[in-house]
Protein backbone atom coordinates (compact mmCIF):
# COMPACT_ATOMS: atom_id res chain seq x y z
CA UNK A 1 0.00 0.00 0.00
CA UNK A 2 1.47 3.36 -1.06
CA UNK A 3 1.71 6.00 1.29
CA UNK A 4 0.54 9.36 1.27
CA UNK A 5 2.40 12.87 1.89
CA UNK A 6 0.58 15.40 3.95
CA UNK A 7 -0.05 17.50 0.66
CA UNK A 8 -1.86 14.03 -0.35
CA UNK A 9 0.35 12.77 -2.88
CA UNK A 10 0.97 9.82 -2.91
CA UNK A 11 5.09 8.50 -1.59
CA UNK A 12 6.87 6.01 -4.20
CA UNK A 13 7.40 3.17 -2.34
CA UNK A 14 8.69 -0.40 -2.60
CA UNK A 15 7.22 -3.80 -0.98
CA UNK A 16 9.08 -5.76 1.59
CA UNK A 17 8.83 -9.16 3.15
CA UNK A 18 5.64 -9.03 5.35
CA UNK A 19 3.53 -6.80 3.06
CA UNK A 20 5.81 -3.78 4.55
CA UNK A 21 6.90 -0.89 2.03
CA UNK A 22 9.61 1.52 2.20
CA UNK A 23 10.19 4.97 0.28
CA UNK A 24 12.06 4.96 -2.20
CA UNK A 25 15.09 7.81 -2.78
CA UNK A 26 14.36 10.92 -3.34
CA UNK A 27 14.93 11.25 -7.54
CA UNK A 28 15.66 14.92 -7.40
CA UNK A 29 18.95 15.23 -9.18
CA UNK A 30 20.20 17.89 -6.49
CA UNK A 31 19.05 15.49 -3.66
CA UNK A 32 21.27 13.58 -0.99
CA UNK A 33 22.71 11.34 -3.07
CA UNK A 34 25.60 13.11 -3.55
CA UNK A 35 26.62 13.73 0.05
CA UNK A 36 29.46 11.46 0.47
CA UNK A 37 29.03 8.17 2.75
CA UNK A 38 27.65 8.32 6.60
CA UNK A 39 29.66 5.43 7.33
CA UNK A 40 33.48 5.62 9.47
CA UNK A 41 36.14 2.97 8.72
CA UNK A 42 37.88 1.56 11.93
CA UNK A 43 41.11 3.78 11.30
CA UNK A 44 44.87 2.70 12.24
CA UNK A 45 46.13 3.35 15.99
CA UNK A 46 48.41 6.14 14.47
CA UNK A 47 45.95 7.84 12.50
CA UNK A 48 44.92 11.29 13.02
CA UNK A 49 42.48 11.52 15.51
CA UNK A 50 41.70 7.62 16.01
CA UNK A 51 41.44 8.34 19.15
CA UNK A 52 37.72 9.90 18.34
CA UNK A 53 36.42 6.44 16.54
CA UNK A 54 33.52 4.78 17.90
CA UNK A 55 30.94 2.14 16.14
CA UNK A 56 28.29 4.40 15.77
CA UNK A 57 29.73 7.39 14.39
CA UNK A 58 28.97 9.09 11.37
CA UNK A 59 31.60 10.42 9.12
CA UNK A 60 32.19 14.02 9.13
CA UNK A 61 32.70 14.27 5.77
CA UNK A 62 29.36 13.51 5.32
CA UNK A 63 28.42 16.26 8.53
CA UNK A 64 30.08 19.29 7.20
CA UNK A 65 28.34 18.28 3.50
CA UNK A 66 25.23 17.61 5.20
CA UNK A 67 25.48 21.66 7.21
CA UNK A 68 26.32 23.28 3.53
CA UNK A 69 23.56 21.22 1.78
CA UNK A 70 21.07 22.31 4.25
CA UNK A 71 22.79 26.21 3.66
CA UNK A 72 23.51 26.94 6.99
CA UNK A 73 24.72 30.83 7.75
CA UNK A 74 27.29 31.87 10.29
CA UNK A 75 24.74 32.72 12.74
CA UNK A 76 22.64 29.29 12.63
CA UNK A 77 22.76 27.15 15.59
CA UNK A 78 22.97 23.52 14.59
CA UNK A 79 21.79 20.81 17.23
CA UNK A 80 22.44 17.76 18.05
CA UNK A 81 20.89 15.86 20.36
CA UNK A 82 22.58 12.60 20.34
CA UNK A 83 26.00 13.89 20.14
CA UNK A 84 28.04 10.84 20.81
CA UNK A 85 31.44 11.86 19.76
CA UNK A 86 30.46 15.24 18.85
CA UNK A 87 31.44 14.90 14.92
CA UNK A 88 28.14 17.55 14.07
CA UNK A 89 29.38 19.99 16.59
CA UNK A 90 33.24 19.52 15.16
CA UNK A 91 31.57 19.88 11.73
CA UNK A 92 30.09 23.08 12.43
CA UNK A 93 33.26 24.78 13.72
CA UNK A 94 35.14 24.04 10.68
CA UNK A 95 31.54 26.03 8.64
CA UNK A 96 31.72 28.45 11.55
CA UNK A 97 28.40 28.06 12.69
CA UNK A 98 27.40 27.93 16.15
CA UNK A 99 26.27 24.66 17.80
CA UNK A 100 24.64 22.65 20.55
CA UNK A 101 24.75 19.28 21.73
CA UNK A 102 22.63 16.77 24.40
CA UNK A 103 24.23 13.22 25.09
CA UNK A 104 22.90 11.11 28.06
CA UNK A 105 26.45 9.43 27.89
CA UNK A 106 29.16 11.00 30.24
CA UNK A 107 32.09 9.42 28.38
CA UNK A 108 30.02 10.30 25.01
CA UNK A 109 30.00 14.00 26.00
CA UNK A 110 33.51 14.12 27.12
CA UNK A 111 35.05 12.55 23.80
CA UNK A 112 32.66 15.60 21.70
CA UNK A 113 34.38 18.23 24.18
CA UNK A 114 38.00 16.84 23.62
CA UNK A 115 37.51 16.96 20.04
CA UNK A 116 37.39 20.73 20.31
CA UNK A 117 40.52 21.76 23.35
CA UNK A 118 42.37 22.92 20.43
CA UNK A 119 43.86 25.22 23.15
CA UNK A 120 45.28 22.19 25.22
CA UNK A 121 48.73 22.52 25.94
CA UNK A 122 51.10 19.25 26.24
CA UNK A 123 53.16 20.38 28.98
CA UNK A 124 50.24 21.34 31.03
CA UNK A 125 48.41 18.12 30.73
CA UNK A 126 51.18 16.13 31.13
CA UNK A 127 51.89 17.42 34.82
CA UNK A 128 48.20 16.73 35.77
CA UNK A 129 48.89 12.93 34.52
CA UNK A 130 51.90 12.61 36.62
CA UNK A 131 49.76 13.19 40.03
CA UNK A 132 50.05 11.23 42.33
CA UNK A 133 48.08 7.77 43.51
CA UNK A 134 45.63 8.93 46.29
CA UNK A 135 43.65 6.45 48.70
CA UNK A 136 44.00 3.31 46.95
CA UNK A 137 41.90 1.17 49.29
CA UNK A 138 39.69 3.75 50.88
CA UNK A 139 38.28 3.44 46.93
CA UNK A 140 38.35 -0.19 45.86
CA UNK A 141 35.35 -1.56 45.08
CA UNK A 142 34.70 -5.81 44.27
CA UNK A 143 32.34 -4.23 41.34
CA UNK A 144 34.68 -2.17 39.58
CA UNK A 145 36.39 -2.86 36.04
CA UNK A 146 39.33 -0.89 37.38
CA UNK A 147 41.67 -2.22 39.95
CA UNK A 148 42.50 -0.46 43.91
CA UNK A 149 46.03 0.74 42.55
CA UNK A 150 44.52 2.03 39.06
CA UNK A 151 41.55 3.69 41.18
CA UNK A 152 44.45 5.88 43.54
CA UNK A 153 45.65 6.98 40.28
CA UNK A 154 42.54 8.66 38.16
CA UNK A 155 41.48 9.82 41.82
CA UNK A 156 45.13 11.57 42.31
CA UNK A 157 44.62 12.98 38.98
CA UNK A 158 41.03 14.11 39.48
CA UNK A 159 42.28 15.90 42.87
CA UNK A 160 45.40 17.66 41.50
CA UNK A 161 42.55 19.36 38.64
CA UNK A 162 39.81 20.22 41.16
CA UNK A 163 42.62 22.12 43.71
CA UNK A 164 43.83 23.75 40.64
CA UNK A 165 40.36 25.52 39.89
CA UNK A 166 39.51 25.31 44.17
CA UNK A 167 36.44 23.26 42.76
CA UNK A 168 34.67 19.97 43.20
CA UNK A 169 34.43 17.07 40.51
CA UNK A 170 30.68 17.28 40.23
CA UNK A 171 30.97 20.99 39.86
CA UNK A 172 33.50 20.85 37.12
CA UNK A 173 32.19 18.55 34.78
CA UNK A 174 29.29 21.11 33.86
CA UNK A 175 31.99 24.16 33.97
CA UNK A 176 33.86 22.20 31.36
CA UNK A 177 31.44 20.95 28.99
CA UNK A 178 30.58 24.67 28.76
CA UNK A 179 33.74 26.06 28.34
CA UNK A 180 33.62 28.24 25.08
CA UNK A 181 36.87 29.87 25.79
CA UNK A 182 39.17 26.99 26.18
CA UNK A 183 39.78 27.82 29.84
CA UNK A 184 39.01 24.25 30.75
CA UNK A 185 40.77 22.60 27.89
CA UNK A 186 43.86 21.16 29.24
CA UNK A 187 41.68 19.68 32.07
CA UNK A 188 39.63 18.44 29.13
CA UNK A 189 42.28 16.23 27.63
CA UNK A 190 44.24 14.87 30.72
CA UNK A 191 40.26 13.26 32.09
CA UNK A 192 39.98 11.95 28.24
CA UNK A 193 42.96 10.48 28.39
CA UNK A 194 42.76 8.67 31.55
CA UNK A 195 39.49 7.51 29.91
CA UNK A 196 40.62 6.41 26.99
CA UNK A 197 43.52 5.01 28.68
CA UNK A 198 41.57 2.60 31.45
CA UNK A 199 40.55 0.24 28.61
CA UNK A 200 44.22 -1.07 28.73
CA UNK A 201 43.90 -1.89 32.26
CA UNK A 202 40.22 -3.09 32.94
CA UNK A 203 39.40 -5.81 33.91
CA UNK A 204 37.57 -6.98 30.76
CA UNK A 205 37.01 -9.27 27.81
CA UNK A 206 35.36 -9.67 24.99
CA UNK A 207 32.22 -10.84 24.37
CA UNK A 208 30.64 -12.65 21.64
CA UNK A 209 29.02 -9.34 20.27
CA UNK A 210 31.58 -7.48 18.63
CA UNK A 211 31.63 -4.43 21.15
CA UNK A 212 30.50 -6.15 24.00
CA UNK A 213 32.92 -6.74 27.34
CA UNK A 214 32.30 -8.82 30.46
CA UNK A 215 34.17 -9.00 33.38
CA UNK A 216 36.97 -11.19 33.68
CA UNK A 217 36.57 -13.87 36.21
CA UNK A 218 40.38 -13.69 37.49
CA UNK A 219 41.35 -9.99 37.93
CA UNK A 220 44.92 -9.40 36.63
CA UNK A 221 46.91 -8.23 39.52
CA UNK A 222 48.97 -4.92 39.24
CA UNK A 223 51.49 -4.08 41.84
CA UNK A 224 51.55 -0.40 41.02
CA UNK A 225 49.69 1.87 38.56
CA UNK A 226 52.38 2.48 36.06
CA UNK A 227 50.67 0.83 32.95
CA UNK A 228 48.13 2.86 33.50
CA UNK A 229 50.26 6.29 34.20
CA UNK A 230 52.50 5.13 30.86
CA UNK A 231 49.37 4.42 28.77
CA UNK A 232 47.17 8.08 30.04
CA UNK A 233 50.61 10.17 29.02
CA UNK A 234 51.20 8.46 25.69
CA UNK A 235 47.07 8.97 24.67
CA UNK A 236 47.37 12.71 25.64
CA UNK A 237 50.22 13.01 23.90
CA UNK A 238 48.87 11.69 20.60
CA UNK A 239 45.29 13.76 21.48
CA UNK A 240 47.30 17.32 22.13
CA UNK A 241 49.13 16.32 18.78
CA UNK A 242 46.71 15.90 16.60
CA UNK A 243 44.62 18.93 18.37
CA UNK A 244 47.16 20.84 16.92
CA UNK A 245 46.82 19.99 13.59
CA UNK A 246 43.09 21.23 13.69
CA UNK A 247 41.44 23.88 11.26
CA UNK A 248 39.19 24.93 14.12
CA UNK A 249 40.03 28.64 14.60
CA UNK A 250 37.09 28.87 17.17
CA UNK A 251 34.42 26.51 18.53
CA UNK A 252 31.37 28.58 19.36
CA UNK A 253 29.63 25.60 21.31
CA UNK A 254 27.98 24.03 24.35
CA UNK A 255 27.24 20.38 25.53
CA UNK A 256 24.89 19.04 27.97
CA UNK A 257 25.05 15.57 29.54
CA UNK A 258 21.67 14.46 30.48
CA UNK A 259 18.41 12.73 29.11
CA UNK A 260 17.46 14.85 26.04
CA UNK A 261 13.45 13.59 27.24
CA UNK A 262 13.95 15.72 30.47
CA UNK A 263 15.61 18.99 29.35
CA UNK A 264 12.91 21.71 29.66
CA UNK A 265 15.25 24.82 28.73
CA UNK A 266 17.23 24.50 25.55
CA UNK A 267 17.56 26.69 22.78
CA UNK A 268 15.49 26.70 19.73
CA UNK A 269 17.43 25.62 16.66
CA UNK A 270 17.44 26.51 12.80
CA UNK A 271 19.17 23.46 12.11
CA UNK A 272 19.58 19.68 12.99
CA UNK A 273 22.08 16.91 11.41
CA UNK A 274 21.73 13.89 14.52
CA UNK A 275 21.47 9.91 14.68
CA UNK A 276 19.85 8.66 17.19
CA UNK A 277 20.85 5.32 18.66
CA UNK A 278 20.11 2.21 16.13
CA UNK A 279 17.72 -0.66 16.73
CA UNK A 280 20.12 -3.36 17.58
CA UNK A 281 20.09 -3.86 20.59
CA UNK A 282 23.69 -2.95 21.20
CA UNK A 283 24.84 -2.17 25.16
CA UNK A 284 26.38 0.88 24.49
CA UNK A 285 27.02 1.36 28.60
CA UNK A 286 28.91 -2.07 28.64
CA UNK A 287 30.96 -1.01 25.60
CA UNK A 288 32.53 1.71 27.67
CA UNK A 289 32.76 0.53 30.61
CA UNK A 290 36.32 1.38 31.44
CA UNK A 291 35.48 4.91 30.46
CA UNK A 292 32.54 5.61 32.36
CA UNK A 293 34.09 3.69 35.61
CA UNK A 294 36.74 6.55 35.35
CA UNK A 295 34.14 9.11 34.87
CA UNK A 296 32.47 7.89 37.84
CA UNK A 297 35.50 9.17 40.17
CA UNK A 298 35.25 12.73 38.84
CA UNK A 299 31.44 12.78 39.87
CA UNK A 300 28.63 10.52 40.86
CA UNK A 301 26.10 8.72 38.41
CA UNK A 302 24.67 4.99 38.20
CA UNK A 303 25.43 2.65 35.64
CA UNK A 304 21.84 0.82 35.91
CA UNK A 305 20.21 3.95 35.54
CA UNK A 306 21.91 5.20 32.61
CA UNK A 307 21.30 1.89 30.89
CA UNK A 308 17.72 1.98 31.08
CA UNK A 309 17.56 5.45 30.60
CA UNK A 310 19.07 5.24 26.99
CA UNK A 311 17.01 4.47 23.75
CA UNK A 312 17.57 0.99 22.56
CA UNK A 313 18.24 -0.18 26.20
CA UNK A 314 18.74 -4.02 26.26
CA UNK A 315 16.29 -3.78 29.81
CA UNK A 316 12.62 -4.27 29.62
CA UNK A 317 11.95 -0.95 31.43
CA UNK A 318 7.99 -1.73 31.26
CA UNK A 319 5.21 -4.04 29.93
CA UNK A 320 3.36 -2.80 27.23
CA UNK A 321 -0.11 -3.48 25.86
CA UNK A 322 -1.07 -4.56 22.10
CA UNK A 323 -2.17 -0.88 20.75
CA UNK A 324 0.29 1.18 19.88
CA UNK A 325 0.20 4.87 19.63
CA UNK A 326 -1.28 6.48 16.89
CA UNK A 327 1.76 8.68 16.47
CA UNK A 328 4.01 5.90 15.90
CA UNK A 329 2.15 5.89 12.13
CA UNK A 330 1.19 2.68 10.00
CA UNK A 331 3.97 1.36 9.44
CA UNK A 332 5.21 1.43 13.04
CA UNK A 333 1.67 -0.31 14.38
CA UNK A 334 2.25 -3.06 11.54
CA UNK A 335 5.40 -3.32 12.53
CA UNK A 336 4.78 -3.76 16.49
CA UNK A 337 1.79 -6.11 15.47
CA UNK A 338 3.89 -8.48 13.79
CA UNK A 339 6.80 -8.95 16.52
CA UNK A 340 3.87 -9.11 18.30
CA UNK A 341 2.78 -12.14 16.67
CA UNK A 342 5.75 -13.56 15.59
CA UNK A 343 6.16 -17.20 16.09
CA UNK A 344 9.28 -17.47 17.74
CA UNK A 345 9.02 -18.12 21.83
CA UNK A 346 10.29 -14.46 23.04
CA UNK A 347 8.49 -12.40 20.80
CA UNK A 348 5.74 -11.41 22.56
CA UNK A 349 7.30 -12.53 26.30
CA UNK A 350 10.05 -9.91 25.47
CA UNK A 351 11.15 -8.31 21.81
CA UNK A 352 7.62 -7.03 21.20
CA UNK A 353 8.53 -4.91 25.02
CA UNK A 354 11.99 -4.27 24.20
CA UNK A 355 10.82 -2.85 20.44
CA UNK A 356 7.82 -1.15 21.85
CA UNK A 357 10.50 0.85 24.60
CA UNK A 358 12.41 1.90 21.49
CA UNK A 359 9.83 3.35 19.71
CA UNK A 360 8.13 5.00 22.62
CA UNK A 361 11.56 6.91 23.34
CA UNK A 362 12.48 7.66 19.57
CA UNK A 363 8.68 9.37 19.32
CA UNK A 364 9.20 10.76 22.51
CA UNK A 365 12.46 12.60 21.71
CA UNK A 366 10.96 13.99 18.14
CA UNK A 367 8.03 15.16 20.04
CA UNK A 368 10.86 17.01 22.20
CA UNK A 369 12.94 17.99 18.85
CA UNK A 370 9.80 19.36 17.34
CA UNK A 371 9.21 21.53 19.99
CA UNK A 372 12.62 23.43 20.12
CA UNK A 373 12.72 23.91 16.50
CA UNK A 374 12.97 27.54 15.21
CA UNK A 375 10.28 28.53 12.17
CA UNK A 376 12.10 27.31 8.94
CA UNK A 377 13.85 25.06 10.94
CA UNK A 378 14.79 21.72 9.31
CA UNK A 379 17.33 19.01 9.47
CA UNK A 380 18.76 15.05 8.43
CA UNK A 381 18.15 12.05 11.12
CA UNK A 382 20.19 9.35 10.41
CA UNK A 383 19.05 5.99 10.64
CA UNK A 384 19.62 2.51 10.42
CA UNK A 385 17.17 -0.58 9.59
CA UNK A 386 16.70 -3.24 11.48
CA UNK A 387 15.03 -7.07 11.79
CA UNK A 388 13.18 -8.76 14.08
CA UNK A 389 14.03 -12.98 13.35
CA UNK A 390 12.91 -12.72 9.29
CA UNK A 391 10.75 -9.37 9.68
CA UNK A 392 12.40 -6.22 8.40
CA UNK A 393 12.21 -3.18 10.79
CA UNK A 394 12.23 0.02 8.66
CA UNK A 395 12.95 2.39 11.02
CA UNK A 396 13.37 5.49 8.67
CA UNK A 397 10.34 4.94 7.08
CA UNK A 398 8.39 5.01 10.49
CA UNK A 399 10.62 8.16 11.96
CA UNK A 400 9.38 10.01 8.68
CA UNK A 401 5.72 8.96 9.45
CA UNK A 402 6.23 10.04 13.26
CA UNK A 403 7.22 13.33 12.04
CA UNK A 404 4.43 13.57 9.68
CA UNK A 405 2.12 12.93 12.60
CA UNK A 406 4.26 15.60 14.43
CA UNK A 407 2.98 17.79 11.90
CA UNK A 408 6.72 18.33 9.95
CA UNK A 409 7.29 17.79 6.59
CA UNK A 410 9.73 14.30 6.21
CA UNK A 411 10.48 12.34 3.41
CA UNK A 412 13.05 9.60 3.77
CA UNK A 413 15.99 10.82 1.05
CA UNK A 414 18.51 8.39 1.05
CA UNK A 415 18.79 4.59 1.74
CA UNK A 416 22.23 2.83 1.23
CA UNK A 417 23.10 -0.90 1.48
CA UNK A 418 25.21 -1.10 4.44
CA UNK A 419 28.22 -4.15 3.76
CA UNK A 420 28.58 -5.20 7.12
CA UNK A 421 26.42 -5.78 10.34
CA UNK A 422 25.00 -7.98 13.26
CA UNK A 423 22.24 -9.29 10.87
CA UNK A 424 25.33 -11.08 8.72
CA UNK A 425 27.98 -11.91 11.48
CA UNK A 426 26.00 -13.35 14.14
CA UNK A 427 25.14 -17.17 13.15
CA UNK A 428 21.96 -17.27 15.03
CA UNK A 429 20.64 -14.38 13.35
CA UNK A 430 21.99 -15.43 9.88
CA UNK A 431 19.86 -18.48 9.99
CA UNK A 432 16.76 -16.29 9.88
CA UNK A 433 17.11 -14.40 7.30
CA UNK A 434 20.28 -15.83 5.05
CA UNK A 435 20.40 -12.83 2.91
CA UNK A 436 19.58 -10.22 4.71
CA UNK A 437 20.75 -6.60 3.62
CA UNK A 438 20.13 -3.44 5.72
CA UNK A 439 20.10 0.08 4.70
CA UNK A 440 21.24 3.36 6.52
CA UNK A 441 18.93 6.01 5.35
CA UNK A 442 18.73 9.80 5.77
CA UNK A 443 15.41 11.23 6.88
CA UNK A 444 15.06 14.90 6.01
CA UNK A 445 12.32 17.05 8.19
CA UNK A 446 11.32 20.44 8.04
CA UNK A 447 9.78 22.74 11.18
CA UNK A 448 5.47 22.15 11.14
CA UNK A 449 3.88 25.01 8.84
CA UNK A 450 3.16 27.85 11.44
Amino acid sequence: MAQRKRDGSLRASQPTLDGLELPLTDPNPHSWRSLPTTKVRRPSPNSAFSWTYTYTAFSLEFAQSAIRHLGVRPDSLIFDPFLGSGTTMVAAALEGARSFGVDISPFAALLARARIAVNADGKRVGSYLKAKSRSAQEHATSASVINAHDSAYVRGVIYQICRAHNISGQDLWPRILEDEVGQFDNEVVAIASLALAARVVANLERGSNPIWYRQRAIEIENSNSDVFRAASIEIAQKITSDLSTSEIATARFRIKNGDFLSMNRLPKFDTCVTSPPYLNRLDYVVAHLPELSVLQMLFPFSLDELKRSMIGTTKIVGKFGPEVPRGWGETGEQVMDAVLNHSSYASARYYYHNYFSYFDRLFASLVQLVKFMRKNAHGIIVLQDSFYKDLPIPTATICAEMLEQLSCDAEVVRSTSVQTHMGRLSPTQVTYAPKKTLNESLVYFRAPLQ
